[in-house]
């Protein structure tokens, strides 16, 4: 754990803040638009369920619980079972990219703008959060697959069980990952501002 953290913050201390900023935006965008390509093709083989993953909704009635999962199963098909084994080959790629660079952009926000929070933070594993994205990401899918299999022996349920239990530790990882992003970055921009409005006039 150590030795990752210390790569992390080593990356993200190195990197061209211009190149980050791309890479951040490019791995991002680029997800969401195979994500949503792989979505249509899954809920057109799965009577229009869409990926057990990218069920995440959180508003009344529209939680995803065992028993909804596993009246869904009762409607997949050999095609759906190909496209989800697809989908998890790439699920154990991207996330970890996408949120690796989230954790990158992380670290240079609290190297540009030292304070004794953001010096707390670089020597603990907070850093280490977006990266729990890709893990509990890989263990929900990983379940998921095996309940699509196991669909209908008494082992679906275990699994159902298991997979959304890792969804919503993968969520207590995903909401500090993207929602802290804007506030570094407005207390990144007051820093600058604050150094700029300080730097004395040419000549004076």
């Amino acid at each position: 754990m150590r030795q990752l953290r210390d790569v992390v913050v080593t990356l993200g201390s190195r990197l061209n803040p211009g190149l980050l900023a791309v890479l951040v935006v490019a791995l991002n965008v680029y997800w969401v638009i195979i994500l949503a390509v792989i979505n249509r093709e899954f809920q057109g083989v799965t009577s229009g369920h869409p990926l057990l993953d990218l069920q995440n909704s959180l508003a009344p009635g529209e939680i995803i619980t065992p028993a909804k999962v596993l009246e869904q199963l009762g409607d997949y098909t050999q095609a759906s079972k190909f496209i989800y084994w697809v989908f998890f080959v790439l699920d154990n790629i991207m996330p970890h990219l996408a949120f690796g660079s989230l954790a990158l952009l992380w670290v240079y926000f609290w190297r540009s703008n030292p304070n004794r929070l953001y010096n707390w933070l670089l020597g603990g594993y907070a850093v280490l959060i977006p990266l729990g994205v890709g893990v509990f990401d890989w263990l929900e899918n990983f379940f998921y697959l095996v309940a699509i299999h196991a669909y209908p022996t008494p082992d679906t349920v275990w699994a159902v069980v298991a997979g959304l239990t890792f969804k919503w530790l993968k969520a207590v990882c995903v909401f500090p990952s993207t929602l802290l992003v804007p506030v570094f970055l407005v207390y990144h921009l007051f820093c600058a501002l604050q150094r700029r409005t300080r730097r004395p006039l040419i000549g004076s």
